[in-house]
């Protein structure tokens, strides 16, 4: 449950199958849930019903096939943002509580970022559902686009729905797109 500010809950480099984090807390640790490598590596990876709270890195740091993140809270990363999909075909992201990113440096950081690693092919995000979340941000609190501006990385077919997204003292947008095929809608 509490480990140190540089220990990590779950963290994998190598190809992973069939993840269940399960009902799981994490507080007062570097990151919770962090998965490298390249995505199509990983595949059926689920994040269901944990706490992540009081984190000096990601809440999650997420990539891979048929990717669901439902029913978790997640909040008060020190530095950066709670939950970031680097690459992802087939993600369900629903009934999270993404509150208070990069909260001790007020960095800007998102309390949830999408976005892709390269133009074409498989490295397209693509297929993702984001609904029935309660966001709170900072400078942007939801961000679907590429990493950077310099990045021409493409994400195609969001549905982005029925969420919920409040503004702190440092927010300018609420919701960033950068995307092709994307719905918006309450």
């Amino acid at each position: 449950n509490q480990s140190g500010p540089r220990e990590n809950m779950v963290w994998t480099s190598s190809p992973l199958k069939e993840l269940l984090v399960y009902r799981c807390a994490a507080s007062h640790c570097s990151q919770a849930v962090t998965m490298l490598g390249t995505s199509t590596d990983n595949q059926d990876i689920f994040v269901v019903d944990c706490e992540f709270r009081e984190f000096f890195d990601f809440g999650c740091y997420l990539g891979g096939v048929r990717l669901a993140v439902i029913g978790n809270k997640v909040s008060r990363s020190a530095e950066t943002h709670l939950i970031r999909v680097w690459h992802t075909r087939g993600c369900f992201i629903s009934e999270n509580t993404l509150l208070y990113p990069s909260c001790v440096i007020n960095a800007g950081r998102h309390a949830l970022k999408l976005h892709a690693v390269g133009m074409e092919g498989e490295n397209i995000t693509r297929d993702v559902v984001i609904t029935d979340n309660r966001f709170k941000g900072s400078t942007y609190i939801v961000q679907v686009s590429p990493s950077s501006l310099w990045d021409k990385s493409l994400i195609e077919n969001v549905l982005f729905e029925r969420n919920t997204l409040e503004c702190d003292h440092m927010t300018q947008v609420m919701l960033w797109l950068m995307a092709k095929q994307v719905t918006v809608r309450h």
